[in-house]
């Protein structure tokens, strides 16, 4: 079977030439496997297997060979790599899959993005989401009010005035806009609050901290 490939290589080899790193760490569950062989053959060939061109083994791309081989693909397309040294090759193999762990989701963003896609003419099985993991996505609850968002704890509050006597100064800054504003927590990189110390400053240097009542 000839796959379309659809991404940037240095060459198209058989797959039975491709070896596999016997001291790969990560383990691939045959459903994963089978996942991600029907998305490449719907898709293509979107990213090469990555060859070291110092031990000839697999560094990135474990999965997609058993999905080759899965698939009875007899070609794949690779990239090859050099590395300086053993640890250096063994290391960009172990931090290919730790960095995509480290990723968390935006869950309603990609609750979105899936209703969008799940339109019926669209497999939804291509979003790498079989039917179980969707639904878990679809169905879950929303967070409760306040959970991981910092600004909707203040919602409702008063505004207060920080009275912190190790302060040098204090200023108030106003905004005309919800973007100026949004542009001004970014510009500090800090969460958006209601008071804040420039530079940061550890939470027990306040010392005190009054509520200015609206009323």
């Amino acid at each position: 079977m000839e796959i379309a490939i659809r991404c940037a290589h240095d060459e198209v080899v058989p797959v039975s030439e491709l070896k596999a790193n016997p001291r790969n760490p990560n383990m691939h569950p045959p459903e994963q496997i089978a996942l991600l062989a029907k998305i490449i053959f719907a898709q293509g060939w979107r990213n090469p297997i990555v060859i070291s061109n110092r031990s000839g083994f697999i560094t990135k791309g474990h999965a997609r060979l058993l999905a080759a081989q899965a698939l009875g693909a007899e070609h794949a397309p690779i990239d090859r790599q050099d590395y300086a040294n053993d640890a250096e090759e063994l290391a960009d193999m172990i931090a290919d899959n730790r960095i995509a762990e480290l990723a968390d989701a935006d869950r309603s963003m990609l609750r979105e993005l899936m209703e969008e896609l799940d339109t019926g003419a669209f497999d939804m099985d291509l979003t790498g989401f079989d039917n179980l993991a969707l639904e878990e996505l679809m169905t879950a609850a929303p967070p409760a009010f306040g959970e991981n968002d910092a600004e909707a704890e203040w919602t409702g509050m008063p505004e207060c005035a920080n009275q912190d006597l190790s302060a040098f100064s204090s200023v108030r800054v106003n905004f005309i806009n919800q973007e100026d504003e949004d542009k001004f927590w970014k510009l500090l990189g800090q969460i958006k609050g209601k008071s804040v110390w420039f530079p940061p400053q550890p939470r027990d240097i306040v010392k005190g901290l009054a509520i200015v009542s609206e009323s």
